[in-house]
C-alpha cells in the first residue's frame, strides 16, 4: 500500500471527487494495517509448558468469517478498519462494496495477493441487496459490520444477525446521527 500510495489515492479521487481527502483516507488505511501487524505479539499471552506425556496433544481452532458492507462515501478505508484485524487473528474477511463505487475495492484483492495473503482470506463480493442478504445468512459468517441507514441497520442487519447469532456492529445513520443536517448539528 505504501508503494502504491499515489495510485490508491488517485482511484479514490476518481470515485469520490475529493482530491484533498483521498491521501488522508489512504494513509488511515495504511495505519490500520500497521496496527494490526502487532496483534500476534499482543495475543501471545501466557504460554503453557507441554510435558513429554502430553506432547501428542493437539489444539484446533475454528476460524470465522467476517463480513463488512462498505459505505459509498468512505469505501476505501472503511474495510481497512476491520479486515486487517480479522485476518491478523486468523479469520477470513468478506467485503461487499457499494454498487455505486466499487473501483477501490476491486483493487484490494490484487494488493492482498501481492502481499502474500493466501487466497480466500480476503474476499470481495459484488452485488446489491441479494449479495448482502446471502452473506448475512451464510453460516460461516460469524460477525458483521455495517454502515448505512437506520432502517436497514435496525430492520435487516440487526434482525438477521440476531436470528443467526452473529456479532454485529451497525453504525446506522453514522453520517447524520442528529437526524437533521449534519452541518447544522455541530
Amino acid at each position: 500500500m505504501e508503494e502504491r500510495f499515489e495510485e490508491l489515492s488517485r482511484v479514490q479521487t476518481m470515485e469520490q471527487a475529493r482530491p484533498s481527502m483521498s491521501p488522508r483516507e489512504t494513509r488511515r488505511g495504511i495505519e490500520m494495517v500497521e496496527v494490526a501487524t502487532g496483534i500476534p505479539s499482543l495475543m501471545m499471552g501466557i504460554t503453557w509448558r507441554i510435558s513429554p506425556v502430553a506432547s501428542t496433544s493437539t489444539a484446533s481452532t475454528n476460524r470465522s468469517g467476517f463480513f463488512a458492507t462498505s459505505p459509498f462515501n468512505f469505501h476505501s478505508w472503511w474495510p481497512l478498519w476491520f479486515s486487517p484485524f480479522a485476518m491478523a487473528t486468523g479469520n477470513t474477511f468478506v467485503v461487499k462494496p457499494s454498487p455505486r463505487d466499487p473501483i477501490s475495492q476491486v483493487k484490494s484483492p490484487s494488493l492482498m495477493d501481492e502481499a502474500g495473503i493466501p487466497p480466500g482470506v480476503y474476499n470481495v463480493v459484488h452485488g446489491a441487496n441479494e449479495a448482502s442478504n446471502a452473506l448475512l445468512e451464510h453460516p460461516n459468517i460469524k460477525g458483521v459490520t455495517f454502515v448505512g441507514s437506520t432502517p436497514v441497520g435496525r430492520d435487516i442487519v440487526y434482525k438477521k444477525c440476531g436470528e443467526t447469532g452473529k456479532r454485529v456492529i451497525a453504525q446506522c445513520g453514522a453520517k447524520n446521527f442528529y437526524g437533521g443536517d449534519a452541518r447544522t448539528a455541530m
